[in-house]
């Protein structure tokens, strides 16, 4: 037996196409992810707000689209805690170019007829909502949209106020003492650094945070560039309410790292919540080592250290703390 096998020529050869696609992810850059702005109520606000945009190189020009998707506001809220509110407003669509070389670009999101808010605390999500120009290029869900946290803030004078025990360059265990109880549990204690610049905190290995965990070390340090606001606000969240607090402890990495001025304010939950803190005074001529007192004491969750002004006055200039602690009253 033998098995006749033909061929048809016209049927010999299988054509395999394949199509290789370059996957393209665009993303918020870490420099704008967390961005916040401190904005005093009585002031106006030109609301142009920056970010950046980041991807690999490619092959194509690629068109993004963003825009403001307040959709976003209460998952925000539930997966966080807080009680963000949107900012109503004609917020226009941002349409720019990424070049195919390129693997950053620069925008801003802008607000031609800014309102007028009351104290409180708003959230904008800008949302990456659509990329074109090539296939498979899309946004990075991991960093797809950029929050801009904004707080508009009334600011009190209350009947406290603030002075300085002792500044120099070196602790001083009477000035400890004369404050009260150092409060060296400091498991819930966080800090950001605020401006309608930038929002920048970063490690000493030069990762930056939202926030940076004191526990078992404060350290942490925020810089101002010739480009950046002239001043810093500073929040410095307890992480729960602090009854009597009679006084606080900054101590700084260097006599040319510290402040060399700020005012200082304190807040309840609620009352920061409600875009509220009352001011106690300012302090003036600091050094490495700062004890400064408040009398009569305070309950507050916020201790806020608003216009930090640098000791350097050209370059780079440096804020850098190495340790914080509240006191209280004994």
């Amino acid at each position: 037996a033998g098995t006749d096998t033909k061929i048809r020529y016209d049927e010999r050869v299988c054509y395999v196409v394949i199509r290789v696609i370059q996957q393209v992810g665009v993303k918020f850059s870490s420099a704008t992810f967390n961005y916040i702005a401190e904005i005093p109520r009585v002031n106006t606000w030109n609301w142009n707000m920056p970010f950046a945009l980041a991807k690999p190189a490619i092959d194509n020009d690629i068109d993004v689209t963003l825009e403001v998707n307040n959709s976003l506001i209460t998952d925000y809220n539930t997966q966080n805690k807080t009680t963000y509110l949107p900012v109503s407003g004609d917020f226009k669509p941002v349409n720019l170019t990424m070049a195919k070389t390129a693997s950053s670009v620069n925008g801003t999101l802008s607000l031609a007829d800014a309102p007028s808010l009351t104290a409180g605390n708003y959230l904008v999500p800008l949302e990456i909502k659509s990329v074109t120009g090539t296939d498979g290029a899309a946004a990075d869900n991991a960093a797809k949209v950029c929050y801009y946290r904004i707080r508009v803030y009334d600011k009190e004078t209350g009947s406290e106020s603030v002075s300085v025990n002792y500044t120099g360059a070196a602790v001083s265990t009477a000035a400890e003492a004369a404050l009260g109880t150092k409060q060296t549990n400091r498991s819930g204690y966080s800090v950001e650094v605020r401006d309608a610049v930038t929002y920048l905190i970063k490690s000493p290995a030069g990762t930056a945070y939202p926030a940076i965990n004191m526990v078992t070390n404060g350290t942490g340090y925020a810089y101002f560039t010739s480009t950046n606001a002239n001043t810093l606000n500073v929040v410095i969240d307890l992480g729960k309410e602090v009854n009597n607090i009679s006084g606080f402890e900054l101590n700084c990495y260097g006599p040319t790292y510290s402040p060399k001025s700020y005012e200082v304010s304190y807040a309840t939950e609620a009352q920061f919540r409600q875009g509220k803190e009352i001011a106690v005074g300012a302090l003036e001529d600091c050094k490495q080592y700062v004890y400064a007192g408040i009398s009569p004491s305070v309950s507050a969750r916020y201790i806020i250290l608003r216009n930090v002004t640098p000791t350097q006055t050209s370059g780079t200039r440096y804020f850098i703390w190495t340790q914080f602690y509240v006191y209280i009253q004994n």
